[in-house]
């Protein structure tokens, strides 16, 4: 009796265990498509793209990682999150540990990226911080997977562990007001080389040079590029031309990379600045010396000519419908002139 006793205590805790560790491997439940975040702030949220966007005027609610936590707290399905224009504050561990997260892009109208704002966003590899944000608080940025980071003009403190273990970022353009760098703040951030600094190096001796606290010495020891102001490098294509990329904010003296794809069937060209040819590749790496803007220039290319080649869809109709097809298509590129 004593021997069954003990065998339906071991079965009954072997099923109580079996039970907990199903529900704590549930998924956590899909993010709704709307929600308030703030007195005056909504979110909207496409599942099919994981673009989170959010809108409304004032400031984003504050939660922690404990009792308050976030709507967005580390979820796994938003992709980019995008602060709209009229909100005022990127709120306190808001984004914290969305792991699928990959950009986010912050207004003008935002002054403060608060505490653990997008603490431990491991799969963050780009921001787009406003002009208008005065402070990044407290770990506000650590742990992400940042490669390059602007810090606008209008930024004055840089709060402790606001990049604390970005160990993927190589690339700092900070703002000439930054006056505080607290503790750890770009501690474990071994990637870093370069910082480009719009100021003079006098400028930063005099307001920033003994305000750099404490277990910073990435930030320190990368090289230091003085009288670098940022300026805009703009990508354009002409016909022929599916997509660029590669253009945004960049400091003098940095490399910016340029990309453009051909529309199909077509063949690049080159990069021109106004009729100067700049480069023959597709991707073109060049120093940035100024504001430019450069045009990506594609050509169609020649038609494979054949009995069977269409000069109105740029297809060879094989069959005997298809032939009918292309009969009546090469019509109307008698009539409206030959589109390929």
């Amino acid at each position: 009796m004593k021997t069954s006793q003990k065998l339906l205590s071991v079965l009954l805790a072997a099923l109580l265990l079996a039970t907990t560790m199903a529900v704590c491997a549930l998924p956590a439940s899909a993010l709704d498509a709307t929600g308030s975040c703030g007195e005056n702030v909504t979110w909207n949220f496409n599942s099919a793209t994981g673009a989170l966007t959010i809108s409304g005027t004032g400031k984003m609610a504050d939660y922690n990682s404990s009792n308050n936590r976030s709507p967005f707290y580390q979820n796994s399905e938003i992709k980019t999150v995008t602060i709209e224009d009229g909100v005022t504050s990127v709120g306190t561990a808001a984004f914290r540990e969305c792991s699928s997260l990959t950009s986010a892009t912050i207004s003008d109208s935002v002054i403060e990226i608060n505490d653990d704002a997008f603490f431990t966003c491991n799969s963050l590899r780009s921001v787009t911080i406003g002009n208008h944000v005065k402070d990044i608080r407290i770990a506000a940025f650590e742990g992400t997977a940042l490669t390059r980071v602007l810090i606008p003009n209008s930024v004055s403190r840089i709060y402790d562990s606001a990049f604390r273990s970005c160990s993927s970022l190589k690339t700092v353009l900070l703002g000439n007001n930054v006056s505080f760098i607290g503790r750890f703040a770009f501690y474990g951030a071994d990637a870093l080389t370069d910082v480009y600094y719009p100021g003079s190096e006098t400028r930063w001796n005099n307001v920033l040079s003994s305000h750099i606290y404490e277990n910073n010495a990435p930030f320190l020891n990368a090289a230091k590029h003085f009288d670098s102001p940022f300026v805009a490098v703009r990508v354009t294509g002409l016909m022929a031309v599916e997509s660029v990329t590669g253009g945004g904010t960049f400091a003098v003296g940095e490399t910016a990379t340029v990309t453009a794809t051909p529309a199909g069937q077509a063949h690049f060209v080159g990069w021109y600045d106004g009729d100067t040819l700049k480069s023959t590749d597709a991707v073109y790496a060049f120093t940035v010396t100024g504001e430019v803007t450069l045009i990506a220039q594609c050509e169609w290319n020649e038609p494979i000519v054949s009995a069977d080649y269409c000069h109105w869809c740029g297809q060879v109709h094989e069959g005997f419908f298809q032939k009918i097809i292309g009969f009546f298509h090469n019509i109307l590129a008698r009539i409206f002139g030959n589109k390929y």
